[in-house]
């Protein structure tokens, strides 16, 4: 599981070991577009804690959610693979 964090909106991607799913790379990518400096959340902070407890079941392969921390609210959203994208961090391709 991965989150990211801008401000008080919280990313959360569910990537399977296989690497079957999104990849990280091309969704910091597709943050960049609407989001900068965002942070990566690590096991120990209390927010991902709290985001895998009451989120993260509800999140699908290739789907992430987005919970607004202000207006308390959470939304699952679908997300397409990028054409090219393997699977993990890749260099030349264009996401």
């Amino acid at each position: 599981m991965i989150i990211l964090s801008v401000k008080n909106l919280f990313f959360i991607l569910k990537i399977n070991q296989d690497k079957s799913t999104y990849c990280v790379h091309c969704f910091e990518q597709l943050l960049n577009l609407d989001y900068s400096n965002f942070e990566y959340l690590t096991s120990g902070h209390d927010k991902y804690d709290y985001l895998k407890r009451n989120f993260i079941s509800k999140i699908k392969e290739n789907q992430y959610g987005v919970y607004d921390e202000t207006k308390k609210s959470f939304e699952v959203i679908n997300i397409y693979k990028v054409p090219g994208c393997l699977g993990k961090k890749h260099g030349n391709i264009s996401c």
